[in-house]
C-alpha cells in the first residue's frame, strides 16, 4: 500500500510539471510566432521600399537611355538597366513570396 501512495504522489507531480511545461512552452511558441509575425511585417516592408528604389534606378536608366552618349556610356548605362530590371524581377517574385505566405 505505501508503495501504491507514492506512485499516485509522483504521479500528481508529474502531471503538475507537465502542465507547467506545457504552459511555459505555449507561452515560448506565443512569443515566438509574434516575433516571427513581427520579423514577416518588417521584410515585407523593406521589399516594399526597395521596390520604391528599385523604380526610380529604372526611370533614370531609361532617362539616361534615351539621352546621347558616346558608345561606352551607353554599354554602362544598358548595364545599369539590364541590372536594375532584373533586380526589380527579383523582388517582385520575393514580394509575391511573402503575399502567398501571408495569404493575401
Amino acid at each position: 500500500m505505501p508503495g501504491a501512495i507514492v506512485t499516485g504522489q509522483w504521479s500528481l507531480i508529474t502531471g503538475h510539471q507537465f502542465e507547467f511545461t506545457m504552459a511555459r512552452k505555449n507561452t515560448a511558441a506565443a512569443k515566438q510566432s509574434k516575433a516571427d509575425r513581427e520579423d514577416f511585417v518588417h521584410i515585407r516592408s523593406l521589399a516594399h521600399d526597395l521596390s520604391n528604389s528599385l523604380e526610380a534606378i529604372l526611370q533614370a536608366a531609361y532617362l539616361l537611355n534615351q539621352s546621347k552618349l558616346d558608345a561606352n556610356a551607353k554599354r554602362w548605362a544598358q548595364m545599369i538597366d539590364l541590372a536594375s530590371q532584373e533586380a526589380a524581377r527579383l523582388n517582385r517574385e520575393i514580394r509575391k513570396a511573402l503575399r502567398a505566405l501571408s495569404g493575401d
